[in-house]
């Protein structure tokens, strides 16, 4: 669908920028940003917005992890204290983000592209907001600063640290990459809100978010490389990726001098920690979750595990198997795996949003891989990469495909040439 057929196109696009603008509010749900996104995917679908063709293996994965939602919710076992209408919420929950990516994917797809901007801009702005008040929480520099801190460490106002600190990586590569090929004024700007990002991201102290930064700056670095064409892109993508670590040390240095900031790098830094380990500790939970997997195919119920052992199993990949059986948690692992390689020709080919590509298919593997230490399933970050992955995806496709002319087409050229009569 041309950009100018978009439905409501300018609502849309406006609609869309205050949804991921008020995406760093999430400490109540539903949130803001869920409303919103409900009320638009209610407007668009019903205005006429359509869901691309090419969405159709993705769609039927969906259909079949909603599916083992629900059985997992019907053979539910009794013995898990947990209410019928705590695991139903949860499903809808689910059922509500893999809405969101079917959105998300039809309006990039409508919009030629055009809303990837519109979205990287308000996800910037709502990753600075959130970062700004994480920092000054922190440091105790404004009121009540105790609501946006969690454990000693800064949360912003989302629930959890180990969310907050994930949701600033996507910004910090998107502006890594708008660096090096800067719009007027733009640079100075990049450079104002880098290290605030950068600051809130360390005080986090959630260690999976430190590690998803690291490897998708990394599959960042290895696809700018292996994209480029130029000395000078390849002096631009060194000078960018090197501010990080040059960034991240100078502001690694100045909080240390903080007791409260030394303290709690001290106990982070361990690669393990004790409710890893410890018997009701994360690990324990997982082996305990897989032997349960192992008996129940068709799961536990959504949302069961905590209820069932004390804990979360800190594993997304666990958790959906064991919750929504084995199709769940197949179809689960076959979406992401799939979404990815897609992804992965958008990320490598010359067109004209390869770097934004390259942004979105980076912090995806980094989320792919936190996965396996966390419970990224409600992430709502997450989804909106995804459905930013797949409409980029078809765009690729549809710009690379060469125009083809059936039969009736061409006779149809034909019949309108010009018929030149020969001269006597």
């Amino acid at each position: 669908m041309p950009a100018a057929q978009m439905p409501l196109g300018h609502v849309v696009v406006v609609w869309t920028w205050i949804i991921v603008a008020s995406s760093w509010f999430v400490m109540v749900e539903p949130a803001p940003y869920d409303l919103l996104l409900l009320g638009l995917a209610g407007l668009a679908f019903a205005v006429g917005l359509r869901v691309p063709a090419e969405l159709g293996a993705v769609l039927l994965l969906l259909a079949l992890f909603t599916l083992a939602n629900i059985v997992s919710i019907i053979v539910a076992r009794e013995s898990i204290p947990q209410p019928f209408e705590v695991m139903v919420f949860y499903a809808a929950v689910t059922a509500y983000l893999l809405i969101s990516y079917v959105l998300i994917a039809s309006l990039v797809v409508a919009s030629a592209g055009r809303l990837i901007n519109v979205i990287w801009n308000a996800w910037i702005l709502a990753a600075v907001i959130a970062a700004l008040l994480a920092v000054l929480s922190f440091f105790g520099i404004i009121p009540d600063a105790e609501l946006f801190i969690r454990n000693d460490r800064a949360k912003g106002a989302f629930k959890d640290p180990n969310v907050f600190g994930p949701f600033l990586v996507p910004v910090i590569l998107i502006l890594i990459s708008r660096f090096q090929r800067p719009a007027a004024g733009q640079r100075l700007l990049i450079v104002l809100v880098f290290p605030i990002l950068i600051m809130g991201l360390f005080l986090s102290f959630s260690r999976g978010a430190w590690g998803n930064f690291v490897l998708s700056a990394f599959v960042y670095a290895v696809l700018q490389v292996a994209t480029l064409k130029s000395l000078r892109q390849y002096v631009g993508a060194a000078v960018a990726v090197l501010a990080i670590p040059v960034v991240a040390t100078s502001i690694l240095l100045v909080a240390q001098s903080e007791p409260a900031v030394q303290d709690m790098l001290e106990k982070r830094l361990s690669i393990t920690q004790s409710y890893d380990l410890e018997t009701g500790g994360r690990f324990w939970v997982q082996r305990q979750a897989l032997a349960v997997a192992l008996q129940t195919p068709l799961g536990v119920g959504p949302n069961r595990t905590e209820s069932n052992f004390g804990m979360n199993p800190h594993n997304v990949y666990i958790k959906t198997v064991v919750e929504n059986g084995w199709l769940g948690g197949a179809v689960f692992l076959i979406t992401i795996v799939l979404i990815l390689a897609q992804g992965m020709r958008a990320a490598t080919r010359d067109w004209p949003f390869r770097d934004s590509a390259i942004v979105v298919f980076s912090s995806l593997v980094g989320i792919a891989a936190e996965s396996m230490i966390i419970d990224t399933l409600h992430w709502r970050h997450f989804f909106l990469l995804l459905g930013m992955m797949s409409g980029l995806t078809i765009l690729m496709r549809h710009h690379r495909q060469p125009l083809r002319l059936n039969a009736a087409d061409i006779r149809q050229s034909v019949a309108a040439q010009p018929v030149e009569r020969p001269r006597r």
